[in-house]
């Protein structure tokens, strides 16, 4: 279990993420991940604690509740942690499963035995080239991470008429030289749906429309004052596919869009209204031409696309962080929100601060003087800066952005010490995830686990640092970076 710590860094000037240290586990009940975390920041004040970012599994959450349970006892005054839900990204693509699943394609189990077929079979691979004279194999499906699964799909499109020439082929050979292993069964079986690339151009067709969002929050950079715009987007995407305009139309805010039943018929589209993409209109096309005694598999088929959009959306409603106040309400902190929907952004602005104030983190008479100086900000910044406002795009980092205008000005020192604690919110695991990454590279055969996390902390301080150092000397000779560089490598192995 990795811990990875967010916090301001007066000496960076923003937020930063650094890997602090690992606890090994056997058994993972909630009670054991609680001894470990306590174990963890014993060197660290609990009281600074403002948040535990995690994924969704139900020992996490029990987790979360007795660890703010002993928190309170020991401490009844101590501020509590502030809940931004499980992690959006893990959301997204458990909701993309879980609509997969209602479908009952299986799509994940053809994928998977596709790669496996001609996986570490040389052969086979041979006979696939020989005869369909293509140069592409299928790729090999992620399990966990279903959106990921995107360019699978689409090479597993790519290669499907070649891999229904191959199966085909082997109606030829003796029953004795035709393989049997499980992977090619489930192969065949899908060959012989004449729906199934309608399918995979359906299932394409939604990780298309998922993808961005999360390629946006694959950062350390604070965005949750983007999760609850963005989430909403991407939610109003899948549902503009199968719900009717007009119903669409009566939400206006993240906390409406919670409130709908993706799966209530009365509000669905008809079916030959239903969006599912031209990719998959294609396909269904040609089907359809093979289906002709028995047009019930279209109309089926277009139900299952539904479902699968309305299983999807309904799951992300219901866990992500789209349910939490404090979500919603860091919106405040839109750049763009602040100079075009300022009331707005001042009432959100106002209610993010109650969350602070039920929390324990900001006092009564404190938060009078944040919002206070919060509106003096929003009128200057309408007045002398709002074309810098309008302008920024998510590739700005928040806390620097906000730095140029905050940092080291008096009148504003208690709103930017209230955004310093905001910007260390965490908006998902993406550090956590590509930790995993470097522990695989990192793991050998006998080795300890403090060799393991003194490896994790020099990998965590050089690359940190050799990204400033590399800023810091782009103007120089080679000659001088090189230096630069053995003298940077030399602190760190020291």
């Amino acid at each position: 279990m990795d811990i990875i710590l967010r916090y301001w860094s007066e000496r960076e000037g923003k937020v930063a993420v650094r890997y602090f240290t690992s606890e090994f586990l056997g058994h993972t009940q909630a009670e054991k991940l609680l001894e470990g975390i306590n174990r963890s920041l014993s060197p660290l004040d609990p009281k600074k604690l403002l948040q535990i970012s995690m994924d969704g599994p139900t020992v996490n959450w029990k987790f979360l509740r007795i660890f703010q349970e002993d928190k309170s006892k020991e401490d009844p005054d101590a501020p509590k942690l502030i809940n931004l839900g499980s992690c959006g990204l893990h959301v997204v693509h458990g909701s993309f499963q879980t609509g997969e699943r209602e479908t009952g394609w299986k799509i994940g189990d053809a994928l998977r035995a596709l790669w496996q077929v001609f996986h570490d079979s040389p052969a086979r691979r041979e006979d696939l080239s020989e005869l369909t004279k293509t140069a592409r194999f299928p790729l090999k499906f992620c399990a966990t991470r279903w959106v990921e699964d995107l360019q699978v799909a689409e090479r597993a499109i790519e290669v499907w008429p070649a891999v229904t020439a191959y199966i085909h082929s082997h109606k030829k050979l003796p029953k004795s030289k035709v393989p049997t292993s499980a992977s090619y069964l489930t192969v065949k079986k899908a060959t012989e749906d004449p729906l199934f690339l309608a399918k995979l151009e359906f299932f394409a067709f939604v990780a298309r429309q998922l993808k961005p969002f999360l390629e946006v929050f694959q950062t350390d950079a604070p965005m949750v004052p983007f999760l609850a715009k963005e989430l909403q987007s991407t939610l109003t995407g899948l549902l503009s596919c199968f719900i009717k305009r007009e119903e669409l139309a009566k939400i206006k805010t993240p906390l409406q869009l919670t409130k709908l039943d993706p799966q209530e018929k009365q509000i669905h589209v008809p079916l030959k209204h239903l969006d599912i993409g031209f990719s998959t209109k294609q396909a269904l096309q040609k089907a359809s031409e093979k289906l002709q005694e028995n047009p019930v598999k279209i109309v089926e088929f277009k139900k299952e696309c539904v479902s699968l959009l309305a299983m999807t959306c309904k799951k992300t409603m219901e866990r992500s962080p789209l349910m939490y106040p404090a979500v919603r309400h860091m919106r405040s902190l839109d750049p763009v929100m602040i100079v075009t929907e300022t009331e707005s952004a001042t009432a959100m602005f106002e209610k993010l601060l109650q969350v602070l104030l039920n929390a324990g983190w900001c006092p009564a008479t404190e938060c009078d003087k944040v919002l206070s100086q919060y509106k003096a900000f929003s009128l200057d910044v309408n007045t002398n800066h709002k074309a810098e406002f309008q302008e920024f795009v998510y590739s700005c980092r928040l806390d620097e952005f906000f730095g140029r205008y905050l940092s080291g000005k008096e009148e504003y020192a208690e709103l930017w010490n209230i955004m310093k604690c905001l910007f260390t919110l965490s908006h998902g695991q993406a550090a956590v995830e590509r930790g995993y990454s470097v522990n695989k590279d990192m793991l050998v055969e006998n080795l300890q686990e403090k060799t393991l996390i003194a490896m994790r902390l020099v990998h965590d301080a050089m690359a940190g640092h050799t990204d400033e150092a590399l800023q810091k000397t782009s103007s120089n000779t080679a000659e001088e970076q090189g230096q630069d560089m053995r003298c940077i490598w030399k602190t760190r192995r020291s």
